[in-house]
């Protein structure tokens, strides 16, 4: 959201504060096909895998994990260790069947 002129005006201390929004036409993309988009030929998309894994710096930056902090699969130790107490307390809430 904008603000209008007369904000910037009360910043600049010539006058009150006055928020308006600035609206703004909305833009449609096309959503007719196209040649490409219709080709036969095109490749199949890849099966989905596991993505990279993140986490939070010291500093509050989103970053990669480290390759250590992965196992052989990809799995993130530190991360499932820190789940593990939740996963067994809801485990044991589940009737058994």
């Amino acid at each position: 959201m904008l603000l209008s002129n007369s904000a910037s005006a009360h910043a600049a201390g010539r006058g009150e504060v006055s928020i308006e929004p600035v609206v703004h036409p909305a833009t449609l993309l096309p959503t007719d096909p196209d040649e490409a988009s219709l080709a036969d030929d095109l490749p199949d998309l890849p099966i989905q895998g596991p993505g990279p894994h993140f986490e939070l710096t010291k500093t509050g930056v989103i970053d990669f994990v480290p390759p250590e902090a992965l196992d052989r699969k990809g799995n993130n130790i530190g991360r499932l260790q820190r789940l593990h107490p939740t996963f067994a307390t809801l485990r044991a809430s589940w009737p058994t069947p």
